[in-house]
């Protein structure tokens, strides 16, 4: 038996609901931090979309913008200094930020030669 896709009266709906939680948590001060320790009993993978939601997380307190389209290059270096400070204590590996330099250095590291 097939399952049917949500309908768009579904979405729209659980839309609303996350922002009603939003707007609560903001009106009475929980803040993600103490939300997200609520959240240890549950397993989940690190997507890129979670990465991308840390780098909003810590984009936000310091350059005030909340969309990446808004930033400015200098900016953008600000941010990509904490972020990469960030996921150095969260993971113990530092993250080189990708430019064409980076890609064609770990190309030539993994080519094997005889």
């Amino acid at each position: 038996m097939e399952q049917k896709l949500k309908t768009r009266q579904q979405e729209k709906s659980y839309h609303k609901l996350f922002a009603d939680i939003s707007n609560h948590c903001v009106a009475v001060g929980l803040d993600q931090r103490t939300i997200l320790s609520k959240l240890a009993k549950y397993s989940v993978s690190t997507s890129p979309q979670f990465v991308k939601e840390t780098w909003r997380a810590i984009m936000l307190p310091l350059t005030g913008k909340t969309s990446t389209k808004d930033m400015t290059r200098d900016e953008v270096k600000q941010v990509q200094q904490e972020f990469g400070k960030f996921w150095s204590e969260v993971t113990g590996e530092t993250f080189d930020w990708p430019s064409i330099e980076t890609i064609m250095l770990n190309q030539l590291d993994n080519e094997k030669y005889l």
